[in-house]
């Protein structure tokens, strides 16, 4: 979400500033201010023209963070899962007979896991990768007059 601010202070190429939230539910669901009983206030990085007083827009990340924490603990888990059944029944379907009569079938197990969870690691690692290069706290997108 986007927010007004005023730059209160400025040192080794960070700015503190005011937020001036558009309505106190924005303020509520923010959660980055540094003390909450105060002005809310922010650090973010400070860009050229920056300087005390001046109106600037600063862009908040909202609560939509729910979508990477289900990834990366849901996705293992059903990798986890599914890679154990997969395997199980591997022996039965090379064999005959079912999956659970071979001796060989934890093994078997183990494998399916170990062949499905790598790859899903890997892709979280990706991702992970891709969301750190962006900003994840404030950070200013525009300066007023």
């Amino acid at each position: 979400m986007r927010e007004r601010g005023i730059v209160r202070t400025i040192s080794d190429g960070m700015a503190k500033v005011i937020v001036v939230p558009a309505s106190p539910e924005s303020c509520d669901s923010c959660g980055v201010c540094e003390d909450p009983s105060r002005n809310a206030e922010v650090t973010v990085e400070a860009v050229d023209g920056l300087y005390p007083g001046k109106r600037v827009w600063i862009e908040v990340p909202g609560d939509g963070e729910l979508g990477p924490a289900v990834v990366v603990f849901l996705l293992p888990v059903l990798a986890i899962l599914v890679g154990a059944i997969l395997g199980a029944m591997l022996p039965g379907w090379f064999l005959g007979g079912t999956a659970l009569e071979s001796g060989t079938s934890t093994w078997f197990a183990l494998l399916g896991v170990v062949l499905l969870l790598v790859p899903v690691l890997i892709l979280i690692r990706i991702i992970d990768r891709g969301r750190s290069r962006r900003e994840s706290g404030p950070r200013i997108v525009g300066i007023e007059g």
